[in-house]
């Protein structure tokens, strides 16, 4: 209730407990963070495999000497 409060939205999803199924407002909620995390994801995952192209491409750019 504090988050209410500052105004702050929550971003952790609801659980159901033993008897107490989540609403559908609670199952909405719930979709909507999870699509914002996927996406969030995908960049992450996105940015990811960029930087480990420009590392390859800057390896292969300056070869160690060997000897």
């Amino acid at each position: 209730w504090i988050l209410q409060i500052l105004q702050f939205l929550s971003h952790i999803h609801e659980r159901a407990y033993g008897n107490h199924p989540l609403t559908a407002k609670q199952k909405e909620d719930n979709r909507e963070r999870s699509q914002v995390k996927a996406k969030k994801a995908t960049i992450g995952l996105n940015n990811l495999v960029y930087n480990f192209k420009r590392y390859a491409f800057w390896e292969n750019q300056n070869p160690k000497a060997v000897g």
